[in-house]
């Protein structure tokens, strides 16, 4: 299960070398190390967005700082304002997006 960003470019996140695909894997993960080193010298220096990111509604979810697209966002600049809710996708109703005070809002979509 993806949980961080660093940890899994290499290793079991990647199936290439267990697959006959090693190379290609290789290649794969040190295209994402360049691309989040770019991302991560773009947002030095800036100051970080308070950011929610819903991944359900009926009811409202979101994630905590144990996931994979939080690593991402954070990589990125991004203060998830539900980092530190206990559960790894907490059940959240709107006036605690309203407490919270994202200065974004994630709508996912699948």
């Amino acid at each position: 299960m993806l949980r961080g960003l660093d940890p899994h470019l290499r290793g079991d996140c990647l199936a290439g070398p267990k697959t006959g695909g090693g190379a290609q894997a290789e290649a794969i993960a040190r295209d994402i190390e360049e691309r989040v080193a770019r991302v991560r010298e773009a947002v030095a220096g800036t100051d970080q967005v308070r950011f929610a990111y819903l991944i359900w509604r009926k009811p409202w979810m979101t994630v905590n700082a144990d996931t994979f697209c939080h690593a991402l966002l954070a990589q990125a600049g991004g203060e998830n304002v539900f980092a530190d809710s206990e559960d790894r996708y907490p059940t959240i109703d709107l006036d605690d997006l309203k407490r919270a005070a994202p200065q974004v809002v994630f709508l996912c979509s699948e």
